[in-house]
């Protein structure tokens, strides 16, 4: 794959608590390269889902339904550490 040298400014605390998380040593190519692909896949399947609900809209009783779902989903998972 192909690459292009970039010339970023982070804002400094974002990248110290980076440090501590990941250490010194850190591959920040990496990281960036990771960030950019999630942004990318998460504006790609908003587009989609906004495509969906172009073509077949949710019904309000679709909603519902959702909703119920979710709530019971939410109140049954394990919490979170």
């Amino acid at each position: 794959m192909a690459t292009r040298k970039l010339s970023i400014t982070v804002d400094t605390g974002i990248l110290d608590a980076l440090h501590r998380q990941e250490g010194e040593d850190l591959n920040f190519s990496a990281i960036v390269n990771d960030a950019l692909s999630a942004r990318i896949k998460r504006h790609n399947l908003i587009a989609l889902l906004d495509e969906m609900d172009r073509e077949a809209p949710i019904t309000s009783e679709g909603l519902a339904a959702g909703e119920a779902l979710w709530q019971r989903t939410a109140s049954s998972s394990t919490p979170g550490r």
